[in-house]
């Protein structure tokens, strides 16, 4: 059973369409959790998702983390 408030479904078929875009984001440069550099550009042609927490949150960002996992 999936709980939770996200759920992600990415599949593949023979044909393609254009998806819509809700929005455009800005250049960034972040640190990966492996301590690689990671950009926009290392991002195109890719589906992601991107989540900001507060590491020493102690209200909701434990529980949000953890749905985002499963995401």
């Amino acid at each position: 059973m999936l709980t939770g408030t996200s759920l992600l479904l990415v599949g593949s078929c023979s044909h393609s369409r254009q998806l819509d875009v809700y929005g455009k984001v800005a250049d960034f440069f972040l640190t990966s959790q492996a301590g690689q550099p990671v950009t926009l550009k290392d991002l195109e042609s890719k589906v992601w998702v991107a989540d900001f927490i507060y590491t020493n949150c102690t209200g909701p960002c434990p529980r949000m983390s953890s749905e985002m996992r499963q995401v």
